[in-house]
């Protein structure tokens, strides 16, 4: 189970630092605040804490740190060291990983020496080792001195020099870093490795893909813990027990060299000896040596110091001798008890815990094969479907580009026919214009001439009336009747069927009184004038004809909706009367006059009429 606290986001950190923790609240505090001064800006690294399941202030302390620096903090049930630098690996974002532990304090330019290291060495498989050191606040003890000067078993630098290539026994997991790209290539921590040595067993695994260790002296950090005998004791056990396990991986002859013990009793030579057999002769041997070690340790922490004077420096020198004597034989006598105890005690747990597994992993294997069969299936399924997809997609998309050129094509040919209509009603339009002008013209000339026709017909009809008058005032006057007395007579005695009058006067009169009788239409000759009295249609502009020519494409289509129908039983609307070009003038008809029948018989003559 895995808890995380994420209190700030890096937008591109360089150097991602991993601390695993375990119950170190307090030095862990003294850890974030080292971090907290380090000479880089703070937005180009990040901090990962990792607890591995601490019951004490752990959290707290991350917490306050939190919004110093870029703190990342995870909780995981306690697994052990190794998982517990996977979860921050997996965790991680920057490209250089530094392994850092919980009881030591950074140099502020640690960081920046770490990164130049790895510009300096850009190869991905190459690591950079850091230089550690007691912290100047720390009284080194002589066990102290002891560990890491002369038994090396910890910070052991001895000669080396700055810029050395190294091998991958010198992957020292809490003042070493490396590329992150490599170790998701080739593997991490394995988890077996609970407290110590999981460095050793990553860089052994690394080494076969040609994993090195370069040390830089410059990237500087601190240790402040104080080692005590106990802690030293309790360290070799772990570490004999780590080696013991390490050993029982598939036997390759750099681990096994790495591994192989030495007995303590014969001058650190390593030789083939039977634990089981050996153990019985040094175990007492063993207890008295450590207990010995323990009351010197506690007289050394008490102030206790041998006086140094001329008759015992002899016994000075024995003194140290024994002491440094002791201290290497315990170390070595260390991995000797822990090898007895793992071969009585958990040789056969072992044994069976790795048959156990063993089975397990065969069968997680064969599943796995099986998954990744079921996987390669699936993934030759699905390029088949997206090969089959990809190409209907480019079908489809030919089709449908074919049917836009298609559409584009005819949508031309629309607009071409469109504008060829157009054209030809407006040259239509144009030939009627002219044509209702020319008719226009044309019956203005038939209006004119008709009006002249109507004129002429009506003072005919005038004449012919005022004819008529002369005859009848002519029949009835004195004058005629003396003149002809038979026919005057004749005219009483046969009304109406006597002719009275002038020889060819009468026979005009007559003739006219048929003539007008038969042809009722001379009485509407003034509602025809009348009506000739209307203006005519105007001719359209020529200015206009050319204005319409040119809007012809700036037209609007209009819809049929938008024409109204007209139902049977509407009516036309009224049209009011055009305006006239020209003012029309009316006709006048002058008034007649009596005339004297002496008066209309040369007018009659002049017309003609007899012979019509």
């Amino acid at each position: 189970m895995v808890q995380q606290s994420r209190r700030h986001r890096a937008k591109s950190s360089l150097i991602s630092v991993i601390i695993p923790t375990f119950t170190r609240a307090e030095s862990l505090e003294a850890t974030l605040e080292s971090f907290a001064a380090q000479s880089m800006p703070k937005d180009r690294y990040e901090v990962i804490v990792v607890d591995d399941g601490s019951k004490d202030a752990t959290p707290e302390v991350c917490r306050d740190h939190a919004s110093r620096i870029q703190l990342r903090y995870f909780y995981i049930d306690n697994s052990g060291i190794a998982a517990a630098k996977n979860t921050g690996i997996l965790a991680s974002r920057g490209r250089i990983l530094l392994f850092f532990d919980d009881d030591d304090i950074a140099d502020p330019r640690l960081l920046e020496e770490h990164l130049k290291a790895h510009k300096r060495h850009p190869a991905e498989n190459t690591a950079v080792l850091g230089y550690s050191t007691w912290a100047p606040t720390l009284s080194v003890t002589p066990l102290m001195h002891y560990v890491t000067e002369i038994g090396r078993f910890l910070f052991a630098y001895g000669d080396l020099k700055d810029g050395q290539m190294l091998d991958f026994t010198y992957f020292w997991g809490g003042r070493s870093s490396c590329k992150r790209s490599f170790l998701a290539k080739y593997g991490v921590f394995n988890r077996q490795f609970r407290t110590i040595i999981e460095d050793m067993e990553l860089g052994y695994r690394l080494s076969k893909f040609g994993f090195r260790v370069v040390f830089h002296r410059p990237a500087v950090s601190y240790m402040v813990r104080p080692l005590s005998l106990d802690d030293f004791c309790d360290r070799c056990e772990r570490q004999g027990e780590a080696l013991f396990l390490f050993s029982r991986l598939p036997e390759d002859a750099v681990g096994q060299q790495y591994c192989q013990s030495a007995d303590p009793f014969i001058e650190n030579r390593a030789v083939a000896v039977d634990p089981e057999a050996r153990w019985p002769d040094v175990a007492s041997l063993f207890r008295e040596k450590i207990e010995e070690v323990g009351r010197v340790e506690r007289l050394l922490a008490w102030g206790f110091e041998p006086k140094t004077s001329l008759e015992r420096s002899s016994q000075a020198e024995a003194y140290r001798l024994q002491m440094r004597e002791l201290f290497s034989r315990v170390s070595q006598a260390e991995a000797y008890h822990l090898q007895m105890r793992e071969l009585f005690a958990k040789v056969s747990e072992v044994e069976r815990l790795l048959s156990e597994r063993a089975a397990v992993h065969q069968a997680e294997l064969a599943k796995l094969n099986e998954d990744m069969g079921d996987l390669a299936k699936t993934k030759d399924d699905l390029r088949d479907r997206l090969t089959k997809a990809n190409s209907r997609h480019q079908i489809e998309v030919q089709q449908l580009r074919d049917r836009v050129t298609e559409a584009n094509s005819q949508h031309q040919i629309e607009v071409q026919q469109f504008r060829d209509r157009v054209t030809e009603n407006n040259r239509l339009l144009h030939n009627r214009s002219i044509s209702l002008a020319e008719q226009e013209q044309r019956i203005t000339e038939l209006t004119d001439r008709l009006r002249k026709q109507l004129w002429d017909t009506r003072r005919l009809s005038h004449l012919l009336d005022d004819a008529k008058n002369a005859a009848a005032r002519l029949r009835s006057s004195r004058r005629w009747k003396l003149a002809n007395p038979a026919t005057s007579i004749q005219a009483k005695l046969f009304p109406g069927k006597v002719s009275m009058g002038y020889g060819h006067l009468e026979k005009i009169v007559t003739a006219y009184s048929q003539w007008r009788a038969s042809h009722p239409e001379i009485a509407k000759i003034e509602d025809e004038i009348k009506k000739l009295q209307f203006p005519t249609i105007p001719r359209a502009a020529a200015v206009e004809l050319a204005t319409s020519r040119e809007n012809v494409n700036d037209f609007e289509p209009v819809s049929e909706d938008a024409i109204p129908q007209l139902a049977p039983a509407n009516k036309a609307p009224a049209l009011s009367p055009p305006i006239p070009s020209v003012p029309v003038e009316s006709i006048h008809f002058p008034t007649h006059e009596k005339v004297d029948v002496s008066d209309l018989i040369p007018v009659c003559t002049k017309l003609h009429f007899p012979r019509s």
